[in-house]
C-alpha cells in the first residue's frame, strides 16, 4: 500500500491511491459481514432461548412468570435491543423495545403477554432470515400494523 504522507505544522495526514481505498473498503465490508453473521447467529440463540423461557412462563405462577420475565427475558430482548440497533436491523430494535416497554411498564403477566411476546419473536425470526437492508415492505408492514394493533390493547 503506497502512502504519502504530508506533513504541516499542526498534523499529518495520510494520503491513499483508489486502488488502497477500494482495498480498504473491500477489507472493512468483509469485517462488517462477518460481524453482521454472528450478530444473527447470536440473535437466533436467544430467540430459542426466549422461545423456552415463555413455554415454560406459561406453566408458572404469578411471582415465578414476574420474575421470569423481569429477569433473564428482559435481559435477552435488551441485548437484543442495542445489537438489532448496532447492525442496522431495525426492526429487531423495535420489536425488542417493545418487550422491554411491556416488562417494564407491568408487574403482572397474562397469557396475554406471553402471546404477545411469542408474536415478536416469530416476527424477529422472520426478520433475521432476511438482510438487514433489504427487507421486505410487506414484512415490515405487516409487523407495524400488528404492534399498532397492540397498542391499542394494551
Amino acid at each position: 500500500m503506497k502512502q504519502n504522507v504530508q506533513k504541516n505544522n499542526q498534523s499529518e495526514s495520510l494520503i491513499y491511491s483508489g486502488d488502497d481505498v477500494k482495498s480498504l473498503e473491500k477489507k472493512a465490508k468483509a469485517v462488517i459481514a462477518g460481524l453482521t453473521h454472528s450478530f444473527i447467529l447470536e440473535a437466533n440463540d436467544f430467540l430459542k432461548e426466549m422461545e423456552l423461557l415463555l413455554k415454560e412462563a406459561s406453566l408458572l405462577g404469578k411471582k415465578e412468570r414476574a420474575f421470569l420475565f423481569k429477569n433473564r427475558f428482559f435481559q435477552l430482548a435488551h441485548d437484543l435491543k442495542g445489537q438489532g440497533e448496532t447492525y442496522g436491523f431495525d426492526l429487531i430494535t423495535v420489536l425488542s423495545e417493545n418487550i422491554c416497554f411491556i416488562i417494564r411498564n407491568k408487574s403482572f403477566f397474562s397469557q396475554k403477554e406471553i402471546d404477545w411476546f411469542l408474536l415478536d419473536v416469530e416476527d424477529m425470526k422472520k426478520v433475521l432470515s432476511q438482510p438487514p437492508h433489504g427487507l421486505s415492505s410487506e414484512l415490515k408492514k405487516e409487523i407495524t400494523t400488528r404492534l399498532e394493533k397492540q397498542k391499542c390493547h394494551k
